[in-house]
């Protein structure tokens, strides 16, 4: 992950080294977008059946900044905001309260992109992205059944209402890259379908709870989805 980093890196300065073509302005733009991501939720594993692949689609916006540096590149900054995935599981520890519960976690990815514009001026374009940054990572958990001690146990009981456990955050390192498809619907506005990929570098455990809560899942992500760009020179 180290090594494809610096990769990356090294490209990007050679890439934002370019200068502007003679007469050619450099054009700040602003996008939203709406995703679907194929993404891994955590893993709490209480039978071999559990082992398997725990993957659904989620949805997401985002929100986008840039500026077209010169005729083939331009850089940017995305927040996303993204649906949390939800999954029971229960706590057990010999040596504290067991229980039952409930873990939604969910990524707000912050990426840094640089954009290689293939099809500068046509009506419809193709413009691949690479890029990196961080993911905020949160799961957050409620109590919703008691099951006693662990040297004294009973049949778990409802907790009613649940309880608030564990609120875990933290920040993910992730790579990124994609490509848009623009189609012009007028001078400075386009309507762009378009596809992400992630890597991101998972924490080992979901929660607070280390090796008696959930590991975290995989950190590969890819969807796809529409953005509408508004540019103040046009694109």
């Amino acid at each position: 992950m180290r090594r494809v980093a610096r990769t990356l890196a090294a490209g990007a300065l050679l890439v934002l080294s370019a200068v502007p073509a003679r007469g050619q302005a450099r054009t700040f733009y602003v996008a939203g977008a709406w995703l679907t991501a194929s993404r891994d939720r955590g893993l709490a594993a209480t039978s071999a059946a559990d082992l398997g692949v725990h993957r659904s689609f989620v949805q997401s916006i985002t929100a986008a900044a840039g500026v077209r540096l010169n005729r083939a590149t331009a850089v940017e900054g995305e927040i996303g905001l993204q649906q949390g995935q939800s999954f029971p599981w229960k706590y057990s520890y010999q040596f504290a309260e067991n229980s039952q519960q409930i873990t939604t976690d969910s990524d707000m990815p912050i990426v840094g992109y640089v954009r290689v514009l293939t099809t500068p001026a046509a009506r419809v374009g193709v413009e691949p992205v690479f890029g990196g940054g961080f993911t905020r990572h949160h799961a957050a958990s409620v109590i919703v059944g008691d099951c006693g001690s662990g040297n004294l146990p009973h049949p778990c009981v409802p907790v009613n209402p649940p309880a608030d456990g564990d609120d875990y955050a933290t920040w993910e390192p992730l790579l990124a890259f994609g490509a848009d498809v623009p189609v012009r619907a007028s001078g400075r506005v386009s309507i762009i379908p378009t596809v992400r990929f992630m890597y991101i570098d998972r924490r080992q455990y979901l929660t607070g709870h280390d090796h008696r809560g959930p590991a975290s899942g995989k950190g590969f992500t890819g969807g796809f989805g529409v953005a509408v760009r508004w540019s103040a020179r046009g694109f």
